[in-house]
């Protein structure tokens, strides 16, 4: 099963994801995604600025980027 990394790029800055997670498909990728982004868009010190250029950079193992989301576009999650 392939795994994924769930970095988040800050401005020039990247945190990344060491452990990532094992996931199926695609669908299961974004599933992920979605609570990945509502735990940390809970957190108090992502909260204040999310539109300066914070987003999410998912990555495979073999680390090609699948995806890049930025933080404003998951905001108004429910």
């Amino acid at each position: 099963m392939p795994r994924y990394f769930f970095h988040i790029r800050d401005d020039g800055l990247l945190v990344t994801d060491v452990e990532g997670v094992e996931l199926p498909d695609i669908p299961d990728l974004e599933e992920r995604l979605l609570k990945v982004a509502r735990e940390v868009l809970a957190e108090e010190e992502w909260k204040a600025e999310l539109t300066d250029g914070r987003s999410f950079e998912i990555v495979n193992e073999e680390g090609r980027t699948i995806l890049v989301v930025p933080f404003r576009n998951l905001q108004f999650l429910p």
